[in-house]
């Protein structure tokens, strides 16, 4: 996909995006990518997005409101992902609505043999069954490297906080927040705030 687009993601943890953006990367073209907590926030994305990334393991009733509200944007690109396998429920769901773009099993054995034929039938863009767990690993070992603290740092940092900001959020000098960033650079192997910010931003 040549174009560059805005990329909106629902239903993630902080940290699952965090993984996740890296991996999103790799596939398309992307200006930006905003984490969006409500629905309002979905409602707001399709005005601004150019794709749609869902976790495919929501609640059975929220995926399938989520699906049919963004199934009405023309211009909308879709995609469920899930870290977990998908329950043969949400299987059925992503089905029933076409969705273009499905990967399933972050975490293990990727499961999108079970509406691969269904899926395929409509022109769909998948992952091979190997990929999506070795990109997304390699970035889960960085990330699962730091402690709680630097966990909390870094996802500061990548809201675009300062220091002195972050020090203050977290009731620590800015020093302390300085070693933070340092352990924090050595362990995910980029030397600045920019690399770091190229490799997992939001």
């Amino acid at each position: 996909m040549k174009n560059v687009i805005n990329v909106a993601v629902y239903g993630f943890t902080e940290h699952q995006s965090v993984l996740l953006s890296p991996f999103i990367r790799k596939i398309w073209s992307v200006a930006k990518i905003t984490l969006l907590n409500s629905e309002s926030d979905l409602k707001n994305s399709f005005c601004n997005a150019g794709l749609l990334v869902v976790n495919g393991c929501l609640d059975f009733f929220e995926l399938e409101f989520i699906l049919s509200l963004a199934q009405g944007e023309k211009n909308l690109l879709l995609a469920c992902i899930a870290f977990e396998p998908f329950t043969q429920a949400g299987y059925e769901t992503v089905c029933r609505h076409e969705v273009p773009v499905v990967i399933s099993g972050f975490c293990t054995e990727n499961d999108i043999s079970l509406c691969r034929e269904k899926i395929e039938r409509y022109g769909s863009y998948k992952i091979s069954s190997t990929v999506p767990a070795v990109v997304e690993n390699s970035y889960r070992e960085d990330f699962e490297k730091l402690s709680p603290n630097e966990k909390s740092v870094m996802l500061f940092m990548l809201k675009g906080m300062k220091q002195e900001s972050i020090a203050r959020k977290l009731g620590v000098s800015a020093s302390t927040v300085g070693t933070y960033f340092s352990r924090i650079y050595r362990k995910c192997g980029v030397s600045s705030r920019n690399e770091l910010y190229q490799k997992f931003a939001l």
